[in-house]
Parts: structure tokens; C-alpha cells; sequence
């Protein structure tokens, strides 16, 4: 049996479209070659300290799921080669989002934090 991830977005707002209603459903299915490569938690320091999730140099393409489990900070998602931030995440939000071959991933906590912030994340291979 084939290894799936199965993603499911919904979006539903009657506010956010000054004209109309807003309602939609995506479920994804994708393969992956690993059940899970890496998974964990991670601790940023308040003095922004990025810390790598996906090292860079990978061959294949990879999936990320990270949430910002913080209360209080944003987060940054960013390249790890040229630290370009691609992704902010407010406390409490999440992003799952594919990533190309040979570019690292790492999490940074907002450079107005004044506590650590934790985050989860999961990284899965994508198949060929």
C-alpha cells in the first residue's frame, strides 16, 4: 500500500467578501516515500536564534507542517541558506506547505519576543 499524507482545508466566511460568501473544501492526498522523516518540538530563545528544521541538500522534495504553539509571538519560516522569510505565523497559527529539493527550512522567533516560543513540526519526503 501506497504511504499517503492527507491534507483537508476549509475555508468558510459571509465577512470576509464584502459581495458574497466565501466556502471552500480541499482535501489533498500526496504521496510520500517516508511515513515521517523528522518530528518534534522546538524551543526558540527570545534573543532570535533560528533553529534549522530541514537541512539543506535534500534530492527530493519534501512537505512541512509547522505550528507556532506560542501565545504571545509570531514566528518566522525562512530559507536557511539566505535566511529570506517566506512564511509568519501569528500565535497559534499553522502552515503546511511543500518545499523544493536542496533548500533548508528554519524557524526564528520574532525579533520583539520577550519570552521563548515552542513550535511544532513534522517534515514527510515527497515520492517520486
Amino acid at each position: 500500500m501506497a504511504k499517503q499524507l492527507k491534507v483537508r482545508t476549509t475555508l468558510s466566511s459571509s465577512t470576509a467578501i464584502a459581495t458574497d460568501t466565501l466556502s471552500a473544501d480541499f482535501i489533498e492526498t500526496v504521496s510520500i516515500a517516508n511515513p515521517i522523516v523528522q518530528s518534534g518540538e522546538v524551543t526558540l530563545n527570545f534573543t532570535p536564534t533560528a533553529e534549522e528544521i530541514l537541512e539543506a541538500g535534500k534530492t527530493m522534495s519534501t512537505y512541512c507542517y509547522i505550528k507556532n504553539m506560542d501565545s504571545q509571538n509570531y514566528i518566522s519560516i525562512r530559507t536557511k541558506s539566505a535566511a529570506l522569510e517566506f512564511i509568519r505565523l501569528k500565535p497559534g497559527e499553522h502552515a503546511y506547505f511543500p518545499v523544493a529539493p536542496s533548500i533548508g527550512v528554519e524557524v526564528i522567533n520574532s525579533a520583539t519576543a520577550t519570552t521563548t516560543s515552542k513550535v511544532l513540526y513534522g517534515i514527510f519526503d515527497a515520492s517520486a
